[in-house]
């Protein structure tokens, strides 16, 4: 089934409001008026099946829109979600321009009809001229009175209304049909009277068929202009998307067919006092009544007057199933920008029946001021329909594109064709009426070029209030739109210049001309006919030069505009990309600022609990009646914190290099075994006393020897095992393992490291932010349990640059599983480094007696602490302030006289890697040798690349550490 149950009215009322709106009065006028003297009858029925088909381009592309983007808001919720709200505000503001010029001109209609049918019944009261046209009171007020009542009527209950327009529709569309059917019945359609095919005469003269069915489906958007605003009623008319495209096909063919049978009734009957149609169609301008209009002549020369009431009817149904269709249209189109709070909250109000009222009495007191202007006002608004249609045809076409960049396969192909083939049509239907060219029929009246002038002001003003009334900061992000607006007011400039100087320079030749003759007259040597055909022609020839030649001013005016239009862009391009790359950076400054006021607000309860411990045992050391036992005690418990301070301040500064990027791994051959070996050896101990079962399995590893950051892989273990430690209760299970998987990668080996205990776990709320730094669970708080929350976090960096990943499972009350993944390059038949681990008893057995050490240290505290421990160790000492003192110092001395020299980096003067290369490059070579060890709190690895470039021969870090500087000591110094 083509339709679902319970959609085939939905669908069918739908159908009625694209079609309705896409006809109206036009369709039984534009024929003769408009088409048929381009085209021809054989031409304008093969443009309108063109155009029809070309539409429905575009109206799979508003299938596509609606099916994506469904609800109210239509075209200005489409481009809104794909190219924001300023090119929102051009499609809507387009939007607007072509249904109130299609409501205008059907609301003007029924004086019109009335004028045909019954002459100047309503030319009463006061008159007036505007524009050429006269305006006549009887008939002003009757417009006025039909906008009233239709504006009224369309507030009325919607459920109703949606199906007095379809049976209004159906009369339109079934009296077209029938009306014909009849006519042809009865003989009054001869083919014969449609001779020629294609125009001969007018603007047609000496254009091919091509060129004329060209310049009749340009048209095409003006003829069809409403079929979309079935994309503004998806969720008032309850049908579902997916029937879209069949319902506005449905309405683009029964335009099509309408068209069509309309212009083939004009062409059936011709009065007797005409010999073709074309003769018919030259004078209509001096014919009055029936006989004025083409289709009424035919339907009454054939039918009589029964025809006429037929054909009334159809008119009137045509008339105001368009009226109530754009109206309540529009007014769901104003609600859709009140919602999105761009127009006033009152706009999008509506009554008990559903209708947008307020919108809708917005739409009939605008349209009230219309009729003031007369009739051919509102055909010269009508006549750049085809240009705003198109810019919304246009961005519609374009945002399927862009929506297509997200899809696949099939789907993608077709989006990309018909995205890409609607831009093309839409392009072609915008520029071909603007351009005045050799093949342009379709020249614009100069006055529709100053209304499009003036619609673009009058856009630049109303964006302006909805810009400085924007608290949202959604305006004013894109110039192409104002580069659009602007371009499209500059164009409509020089056209309307050239149109102006045309009809000037036209009047000119005509009065240059009048004067000829009449000068001739006056001497009584009149001009034979034969003369006044060659002036004419010479005339003629001379317009044509000056076309030419204002045409030729005109393209290179417009080129100048452009090239001025894309300078300035640019130029406002540049400076809008360097404003937000500084307000990029002020944004990046500002959450560096608040990282940091994060960072002390989480680091000042950490390192004050630590300092407290130290600050209180070394008080309670301090008192006299204090014991041995006790001091040993306390002692011991400031030993503890001060292990602890410094894990903080390692992790602080090892997460400020991560965060800044500065951290780089140092690749060396490591023996997975021997490092799962240490973990356990470091740990059994802490597990034993804590009676949690721990066990470190490793077998089946085919690559156990690889290249990684040995350090940093190690801390990520570490870390891992330490947290299922401290958050394992008593007589609980802590276990690492660590498996080989299967690598693809010649050269490499993938290996999975499993950490897993029956701890406390972690809670569903706290698990998107367990690798989050600074972060720790409500149940490490309150548990007592000591932590920085930076252990996973350095972990997760750590990993991430090792190319590897890291995940969890965790279940409260049950426990917690990490998972690292990560690709090692293999090191089979590498020497393997031995650990890192200190050589006590080597060092143990070291003699320093009469060895003399120069320490150089700015800080008088770490002078004093360095100085005892390097005495303890039976050092002569020697101290320096700073590298200028200690250079001194050596060049002084012989040679020899110091066995090494232990050195800070950062002091005043000279810092210690200047102090090195000045005592490598002195030219005693002995004295040059002399072992330099760096004693610093720079104690990263680009540091310790800093030291050793300057000629230092080890690199220790602060706070001493014994063991390590007894062990470097026994290393170098001899």
């Amino acid at each position: 089934m083509l339709f679902e149950k319970g959609q085939k009215s939905c669908v069918l009322c739908a159908w009625a409001l694209s079609f309705g709106c896409a006809l109206g009065w036009g369709a039984f006028v534009m024929p003769a008026t408009t088409l048929l003297p381009i085209a021809g009858p054989l031409g304008t029925v093969i443009a309108l099946v063109l155009g029809a088909a070309l539409m429905g381009v575009i109206a799979y592309n508003f299938h596509i829109m609606m099916n994506r983007i469904p609800g109210t808001g239509s075209v200005f919720s489409f481009t809104k979600q794909l190219f924001g709200y300023d090119h929102s505000f051009l499609c809507t503001w387009a939007t607007a321009l072509a249904y109130l010029a299609v409501l205008w001109a059907n609301m003007s209609a029924f004086v019109l009809f009335i004028r045909f049918l019954f002459g100047p019944v309503l030319q009463r009261g006061f008159c007036y001229s505007i524009m050429g046209c006269e305006v006549w009171a009887g008939e002003l007020f009757t417009t006025l009175a039909i906008i009233l009542l239709f504006g009224f009527i369309s507030c009325m209950n919607t459920n109703v209304l949606r199906w007095v327009n379809t049976v209004l529709a159906l009369l339109f569309f079934g009296g077209v049909v029938g009306l014909f059917a009849i006519v042809a019945s009865k003989g009054g359609i001869d083919f014969s009277h449609m001779s020629p095919a294609f125009a001969t005469a007018g603007t047609a003269k000496g254009h091919a068929p091509l060129m004329q069915i060209v310049n009749v489906l340009v048209l095409a958007p003006w003829a069809f202009v409403g079929f979309g605003v079935v994309s503004f009623a998806s969720s008032t008319y309850r049908f579902k998307p997916k029937y879209s495209f069949a319902i506005m096909m449905a309405a683009l063919v029964a335009g099509a067919i309408v068209y069509s049978l309309t212009a083939l009734l004009s062409v059936s009957v011709t009065p007797a006092n005409f010999g073709d149609w074309e003769a018919y169609f030259t004078n209509l301008k001096n014919l009055k009544g029936i006989e004025s209009v083409p289709v009424f002549h035919a339907v009454f020369k054939t039918l009589g007057n029964g025809g006429i009431v037929l054909l009334a009817i159809t008119v009137m149904a045509a008339i105001s199933t368009s009226l109530l269709g754009l109206y309540r249209s529009l007014g769901r189109m104003f609600m859709s920008l009140a919602n999105d709070s761009v127009m006033p909250a009152w706009f999008g109000h509506t009554n008990r029946h559903g209708a947008t009222n307020h919108s809708i009495i917005y739409v009939m007191l605008l349209s009230c001021i219309i009729p003031f202007f007369g009739r051919t006002a509102i055909g010269w608004i009508v006549d750049i329909t085809s240009i705003s249609a198109s810019i919304i045809y246009l961005y519609v076409s374009a945002g399927i594109v862009k929506m297509a960049r997200g899809e696949t396969g099939k789907r993608k192909t077709v989006m990309n064709f018909t995205g890409t083939l609607g831009i093309v049509i839409s392009t072609f239907f915008f520029f071909f009426p603007l351009t005045p060219t050799l093949w342009n029929m379709n020249t614009i009246a100069t006055e529709s070029f100053m209304i499009l002038m003036a619609w673009s002001i009058v856009g630049f003003i109303v964006y302006r209030a909805v810009f400085m009334h924007d608290q949202e900061n959604r305006f004013g992000k894109s110039a192409i739109m104002w580069v659009t607006m602007l371009f499209i007011l500059l164009f409509s400039a020089v056209m309307w210049e050239r149109q102006v100087t045309n009809d000037e320079t036209e009047d000119v030749i005509a009065h240059i001309t009048e004067f000829h003759t009449g000068l001739h007259q006056k001497m009584h040597v009149p001009m034979t006919e034969g003369q006044m055909i060659q002036e004419k022609d010479f005339m003629e020839e001379q317009m044509n030069l000056v076309r030419d030649s204002q045409l030729k001013n005109n393209l290179v005016e417009t080129l100048f505009i452009v090239l001025c239009i894309f300078i300035v862009v640019n130029i406002y391009r540049t400076q809008q990309q360097r404003e937000q790359k500084l307000d990029h950076e002020k944004h990046i400054a500002e959450e560096s600022n608040k990282a940091k006021t994060i960072f002390l607000s989480n680091m000042s309860h950490d390192l004050r609990t630590p300092m407290n411990a130290i600050i209180g045992y070394t008080n309670l050391a301090r008192k006299p009646e204090a014991s041995p036992e006790q001091i040993q005690k306390y002692l011991a418990k400031i030993d503890s914190s001060n292990m602890y301070l410094m894990a903080l301040i390692n992790d602080m500064l090892e997460m400020s290099r991560i965060e800044i990027g500065k951290m780089e791994l140092e690749e060396r051959p490591t023996d997975l075994r021997k490092m799962m070996d240490e973990i356990r050896d470091m740990f059994e101990a802490q597990m034993v006393g804590k009676n949690i079962a721990f066990a470190v399995k490793y077998d089946g590893l085919r690559n156990p020897v690889v290249l990684c950051d040995r350090n940093r892989m190690n801390r990520v273990i570490l870390n891992l095992v330490s947290n299922s430690f401290k958050f394992t209760s008593e007589g609980g299970h802590v276990s690492v393992s660590l498996v080989e998987k299967e690598c693809v990668e010649e050269g490499k080996a993938a290996f999975e490291i499993r950490v897993k205990d029956d701890g406390v776990g972690i809670s569903p709320e706290f698990a998107d932010r367990v690798f989050d730094a600074f972060e720790r669970e409500r149940v490490s708080t309150i548990s007592g349990v000591q932590g920085t929350g930076l252990g996973l976090a350095i972990a997760k960096n750590v990993v991430s640059l090792m190319g590897g990943t890291i995940k969890f499972e965790s279940t409260v009350g049950k426990g917690t599983e990490f998972f690292v993944n990560v690709v090692l390059k293999t090191a089979a038949g590498t020497d393997v480094p031995e650990s890192d681990g200190r050589n006590i008893s080597f060092a143990a057995k070291a003699d320093f007696t009469n060895m003399r050490l120069l320490l150089v240290e700015d800080m008088e505290v770490n002078r004093e602490l360095a100085k005892i421990i390097l005495e303890s160790l039976g050092f002569k000492v020697e101290m320096a302030v700073n590298g200028k003192q200690a250079v001194e110092m050596v060049e002084k001395n012989p040679a020899g006289y110091y066995n090494g020299i232990v050195m800070d980096i950062q002091m005043p003067v000279m810092d210690g890697c200047e102090a090195s290369r000045q005592i490598r490059a002195m030219p005693d070579k002995k004295k040059a040798g002399v072992p330099i060890i760096a004693m610093t709190a720079n104690a990263f690895g680009d540091d310790l690349k800093k030291s050793k470039d300057a000629g230092m021969n080890a690199h220790l870090a602060k706070p001493i550490d014994v063991g390590m500087l007894t062990e470097t000591l026994v290393q170098w110094v001899r």
